[in-house]
């Protein structure tokens, strides 16, 4: 595949009549690679404004702006939440995901460590023997 980097003064005409600025141009087709055709046709995404009551809201609430305008646009959150929701620190925040991105329930592996069966133990029963999470965690380990 061939790829043309350089933007003739024609080109640029053309994104200018097309409500494209040359840097934006500039930044689609050497930035984010695309192709010229789409980056001097697509127009430019428009920003809603916010009403500026929310973004007063927010600062009060010790929401930054870019944060603000980040749930809004690219979350699509509705004004109020984004500027209402409380920050997540960074243990919570890995704490929401850790709990989304859970596999085995913790009732599970607590029924285990009970049982005194390691959480690596369990966890290859389940994936390298085929073992129901039932049994990974209440079978006792068998020692030599």
């Amino acid at each position: 595949m061939s790829y043309e980097f350089y933007i003739s003064p024609t080109e640029y005409e053309i994104a200018q009549q097309n409500g494209i600025s040359a840097q934006t141009l500039e930044h689609r087709i050497r930035g984010m690679a695309w192709k010229k055709g789409k980056a001097l046709t697509t127009p430019p995404r428009v920003l809603q404004p916010t009403d500026s009551k929310w973004i007063k809201i927010a600062e009060k609430n010790g929401i930054g702006y870019v944060t603000f305008h980040t749930r809004i646009h690219a979350m699509g959150w509705d004004p109020e939440k984004a500027a209402t929701e409380p920050l997540v620190n960074r243990h919570q925040h890995m704490a929401m995901v850790a709990k989304t991105r859970r596999v085995y329930p913790v009732e599970m592996i607590e029924k285990a460590a009970r049982n005194g069966i390691s959480y690596v133990t369990f966890k290859q029963r389940i994936y390298r023997l085929g073992w129901s999470m039932e049994d990974a965690a209440t079978i006792p380990i068998v020692t030599r």
